[in-house]
């Protein structure tokens, strides 16, 4: 979120356990859902940390521009029809 606040699966989560949710979802061969309050902003810190870990878990993303996911955002930047 813009305060810097991070969520997994809907529940507040800290760097730590965000990691070890990636893991875990790296092992299922999963795909992170990601979405960001004030994504035309640069953003807290925790942004840049969030990203990495999710890197680091070599996992896919998906963008969305809506915190309840309803939609994708491509390579373009633009909506993606699903």
């Amino acid at each position: 979120m813009a305060d810097g606040h991070v969520t997994v699966n809907g529940r507040s989560a800290t760097l730590e356990s965000l990691r070890q949710s990636l893991k875990t979802l790296s092992r299922q061969k999963g795909v992170v859902w990601y979405y960001r309050e004030a994504a035309n902003t640069e953003g807290p810190q925790v942004v840049r940390e969030v990203v990495q870990a999710i890197i680091d878990a070599h996992l896919p993303v998906r963008l969305s521009s809506r915190p309840d996911y309803s939609d994708a955002i491509g390579p373009d930047g633009k909506p993606v029809k699903q």
